[in-house]
């Protein structure tokens, strides 16, 4: 299924049409030098918590929010975790943590193959005499003077991770952090990742005339080409969590290995806010040089995709690249879902009109052309501009990708059947290009409020209404390239409605509620800004409502069993 996802979003690229200076970093932790210099020099994965009692009151309080009999577990784990790390030569005296120190735990180069050395630091109360631990006989335990630290290790003796190593440079603030240096992993453990892909893309001699494995093989040949592709792609990841109660927010930071992936920010995300309309549960503003920096990535994906579909994706993405240099600055995005299908809205501005539209009807002629169970036809429009009917033939498209018989006919005829009404149905997949000079809408799927909100932003040079893009926006740690947001309510709603417009789905449905049952909105905010190396994401989730609006889901299905079991007595 790789290559249908690959697909897809070149097309949403190509679709899109598809600048301003890098920002300082924002502010990375420093680890304190007496647990640095027990960390193993080569070591490629660190976990540290400044306060291990912060983080597991914290952290209590959020999953509390959830599960209350998961969080008195975790209250308890404190207590017990003495005697799970370690053993005291003296039975009669009871290891007690000290969480008022940081912790950490590393992982680094093993003594023989792929299994990793690990180093625990954690502090413990009172005398370390006759300390050993519990998890492992391998592991030394050895207290760091001046402090109520102990270090548990199965590490090679050698030499202590350097304070600029790659590991210590990029991590986030939080209650929580986690440092992976990938290049440093992929170095250690290239070698025999590779060598496990190759030997699950190759089956036994007696499944080599069996057309199922052999589809099976070139599908894992594609996976293992893809990891291959990423762990390659980025140097580092860095990551750190923070919680408050109901709500925990994460930061990740990623530097990549080539100066193109480092997606430029751009000053005039907040322009394009406006696209949240009709209550889209889902919308975003995205740099120019985000977008160039996808499709970038999305064209490294699509290289390895085998015959008749690699060459397709190939003419697409030679397409999407003409599309996206006519764009001028950032673009916005909103996505919805309704009985009548997906529906989409895309706000930009371009540098030349007959250009852009040029390449867009060049990209869809090669679509229809590339022999993939697509069709696309033009589409009248009575107002102005230029328009597209899509029909996508499922069955067809898996076959050409040499996938059709993967999937058991009962199940693609239900997969086609939600495709198509995503698609708009009998109708069609309905695209609409609307322009005023070089500003520039796209409005995808059948929904006319849409439509003429669309109609009504391009004739207006009022200022974007404030809404939650354009706090992200406002409030980014630099200069931002993606603001999104999501309300999984509104999404679920939409979902519901949507699925229960399917005739093919109701036997699925019939003992699903009707309704997402009301309720504040149920968010997932991302920031994504510029930095000196790569680039930084900030997500915030009301984990503490999704959890209460997944439990009174619960209760409304239930309910109806309970009525249904109560009519059939």
């Amino acid at each position: 299924m790789s290559a249908v996802r690959t697909f897809t979003g070149a097309i949403l690229i190509a679709i899109l049409g598809i600048l301003s200076p890098v920002s300082a970093a924002p502010s990375s932790i420093t680890i304190p030098d007496n647990i640095r210099q027990h960390i193993p020099a080569d070591a490629y994965l660190m976990v540290y918590a400044p306060s291990a009692e912060k983080l597991i009151s914290s952290l209590s309080k959020t999953i509390g929010t959830v599960d209350q009999q998961a969080a008195m577990q975790l209250q308890m784990m404190p207590m017990m975790g003495g005697m799970m790390l370690f053993k005291n030569e003296d039975a009669t005296k009871q290891t007690q943590l000290d969480l008022s120190a940081p912790i950490a735990f590393a992982l680094s180069q093993g003594k023989a193959g792929i299994e990793p050395a690990m180093s625990v630091i954690i502090g413990v109360k009172g005398d370390h005499a006759g300390l050993s631990s519990a998890m492992n006989p391998a592991m030394k335990v050895t207290s760091i003077n001046g402090s109520p630290l102990v270090v548990m290790s199965d590490a090679p003796d050698g030499k202590a991770i350097a304070a600029d190593a790659q590991l210590m440079q990029n991590i986030p603030p939080g209650e929580i952090s986690i440092a992976f240096d990938q290049a440093l992993f992929y170095k250690q453990n290239g070698p025999m990742i590779d060598m496990m892909m190759s030997q699950m893309a190759n089956p036994g001699m007696h499944q080599q005339d069996d057309p199922t494995a052999k589809m099976m093989m070139e599908q894992a040949k594609q996976t293992a080409a893809q990891i291959k592709l990423f762990m390659e792609m980025f140097k580092s990841w860095d990551f750190s969590m923070s919680f408050n109660g109901p709500d925990m927010t994460t930061t990740i930071r990623w530097i990549p290995t080539d100066p193109k992936m480092n997606a430029a920010g751009s000053a005039d995300l907040g322009r394009y806010s406006n696209v949240l309309v009709d209550n889209s549960p889902l919308g975003a503003v995205m740099s120019h040089g985000a977008l160039e920096m996808m499709l970038w990535a999305q064209e490294g994906q699509t290289a390895g995709l085998p015959g008749a579909a690699g060459q397709a994706m190939k003419i697409m993405m030679d397409h999407a690249q003409k599309i996206v240099k006519e764009m001028d600055g950032s673009v916005g995005i909103s996505y919805g879902l309704g009985s009548k299908g997906l529906w989409c809205l895309q706000l930009f501005n371009v540098k030349n009109k007959e250009s852009y539209m040029k390449g867009s009807a060049e990209m869809w002629t090669a679509l229809n052309d590339a022999g993939l169970g697509i069709s696309v036809t033009d589409l009248k429009l009575l107002d102005g501009g230029t328009g597209y009917t899509v029909r996508l033939d499922m069955q067809e498209m898996m076959s050409k990708m040499g996938m059709g018989s993967l999937i058991p006919p009962k199940e693609m005829a239900m997969i086609s059947s939600v495709i198509n009404a995503l698609l708009g149905g009998e109708v069609g997949f309905q695209i609409r290009y609307l322009t005023n000079g070089n500003k520039m809408a796209i409005v995808m799927g059948r929904n006319g409020k849409v439509l003429g909100a669309a109609k009504q932003m391009l004739n207006s040079s009022e200022p974007a209404k404030s809404n939650i893009l354009n706090e992200l926006v406002s409030t980014a740690q630099g200069s931002p390239t993606l603001a999104l947001s999501l309300d999984f309510r509104s999404a679920f709603s939409e979902l519901m409605v949507f699925m229960r417009s399917i005739p093919e789905l109701q036997d699925e449905m019939k003992d699903l509620p009707t309704a997402v049952p009301a309720g504040d909105p149920v968010r997932l905010d991302a920031t994504c800004t510029a930095m000196t190396k790569g680039g930084q994401m900030i997500v915030d989730f009301n984990l503490g409502g999704f959890a209460e609006m997944m439990k009174q889901m619960e209760e409304s299905m239930d309910a109806m069993k309970k009525n249904k079991a109560a009519m059939a007595n």
